[in-house]
């Protein structure tokens, strides 16, 4: 329409298509968003969800997950029930195992094929007052926000408030807490009638009939025996774990550091210790760089000592950090070598036929990660 002025059907055909081609370009952009794969997020983690879960909600997910403070708190499901998005702790889960999440872990909405299904309507009920007092009454008053429309679908789960488990509440009998405090109260119980017993058995064998006597002490021996028996079983030291350290932890990495820097120190004594990496012709990591590779180390420090991870932030120094790296830098070497002698020894490029690619390079790393676990503690 080339003037402001016309009649009704020409404005209303130019209203036509200014719609139409506002609605074709957000379904280009829809398709091009659903067939892009998202470079910032791991691949390996959310593989199986690109092309069904829009990139909005892995960005959201994947942000929950890198910005939750850790060590994680006990997962209370409100972030799922409130967003319909998997939670850190379900996603870190799933990071451990070196598997993907699936698209049965984001709630319908944010699917890309949320809408081709139309949803059956809710018919509310009638609302019948007789009285002007009933009418207020039936007011609604709550300040509560107003839930969501997957929140207002989905019933709300009842959750215990000691062991947060869903389908009972903290007085009922099938409360894990509750269970081991019955447990601990009916061991005390048992403990105290077995001690009073072997008492009175002990304090009856004192009389003159001697042929009670000797039939009232084997009893009150198996009593005791039993009660010892009892109480060794309680205090029985669980199976200890005899595998060993995984290599790659931090801490091992740099007592070797430390233990190969102070050899060649007093190999050369004319050098400072400040000057070591200098002069042994270590890669110069800067600061920068040891923050940003900060987030692929342990979130727990490993006391090698008692062999126990320590709570909290692990504060890992600069110096380790560059062990660290100089040691994963050696590995990706020693990995590049035995690739370029397995092609080597194919013939070349497109003589290997399994194994090469990105699905291959994840396909190893997953198997990697799972001998690591079964091998070694602290992986």
């Amino acid at each position: 329409m080339s003037s402001s002025r016309g009649d009704l059907l020409t404005t209303w055909r130019s209203i036509e298509q200014t719609a139409t081609r506002q609605i074709i370009t957000i379904k280009t952009n829809a398709a091009r968003s659903r067939i892009q794969t998202p470079l910032a997020l791991d691949q390996a983690q959310y593989s199986a969800c690109f092309g069904h879960i829009t990139t909005v909600a892995l960005r959201k997910a994947h942000a929950n997950f890198t910005q939750k403070a850790r060590p994680f708190n006990v997962c209370t499901g409100a972030f799922t029930r409130t967003t319909g998005l998997p939670c850190a702790h379900h996603i870190d889960d799933i990071r451990v195992l070196g598997v993907s999440l699936l698209p049965s872990d984001f709630h319908r909405h944010w699917y890309w094929d949320r809408y081709t299904a139309l949803s059956e309507p809710t018919l509310e009920p009638i609302k019948t007052v007789t009285s002007f007092k009933a009418q207020r009454q039936a007011t609604n008053r709550s300040t509560k926000r107003i839930p969501s429309a997957f929140e207002a679908t989905e019933p709300r789960e009842r959750r215990c408030g000691q062991c947060r488990l869903p389908g009972h509440t903290c007085n009922s009998p099938r409360c894990m807490h509750n269970i081991k405090q019955m447990q601990q109260e009916l061991a005390r119980e048992s403990d105290t009638r077995v001690v009073s017993t072997t008492a009175m058995l002990l304090d009856f064998s004192d009389s003159r009939d001697l042929y009670t006597n000797s039939q009232l002490q084997p009893t009150a021996h198996v009593a005791l025996q039993s009660q010892s028996l009892e109480s060794r079983a309680n205090t029985m030291d669980p199976e200890v774990d005899t595998r060993p350290i995984w290599p790659g932890r931090p801490e091992l990495i740099y007592q070797a550091y430390l233990a190969e820097k102070e050899a060649w120190l007093a190999a050369n004594p004319t050098v400072l210790p400040l000057q070591y990496r200098h002069k042994r012709g270590l890669p110069k990591w800067s600061e920068s760089w040891c923050r940003q590779n900060k987030k692929f180390l342990p979130y727990q420090r490993l006391n090698l000592q008692s062999e126990t991870l320590i709570l909290g932030d692990p504060n890992w120094s600069y110096e380790e950090l560059r062990a660290w790296l100089d040691w994963d830098q050696k590995k990706q070497e020693e990995a590049d070598q035995e690739a370029e002698a397995e092609l080597i020894a194919a013939g070349g490029f497109g003589r290997v036929r399994q194994g090469l690619g990105l699905q291959g390079g994840m396909n190893r790393i997953s198997r990697e990660i799972v001998t690591e676990k079964r091998d070694y503690r602290f992986s």
